[in-house]
């Protein structure tokens, strides 16, 4: 079975060319804190998962201090079901 997938990243730490090889992705520049980007993208949606994908070599600052950019990940996810909701 198919499905429609939505990627919301701003690419602080990522690079276009690698959403790039997935062509049937649709993909939305920006960040899940934009409450309006956000609940646009889950307008309509089945389910919802959140990711913090990092590699060593794509993430440095992420592994250099895990603790606050886990949380800060952490601490939105909530408010992206929360808007899934509204």
């Amino acid at each position: 079975q198919s499905a429609n997938v939505h990627i919301i990243d701003n690419l602080r730490t990522g690079f276009q060319k690698n959403v790039d090889l997935f062509p049937s992705v649709n993909f939305h520049k920006g960040s899940i804190t934009d409450k309006e980007l956000t609940k646009e993208v889950l307008k309509d949606t089945d389910y919802v998962f959140n990711d913090i994908g990092c590699c060593s070599d794509l993430c440095p600052k992420v592994y250099q201090s895990p603790l606050p950019n886990k949380s800060r990940n952490d601490g939105n996810f909530p408010r992206v079901l929360a808007l899934r909701s509204a």
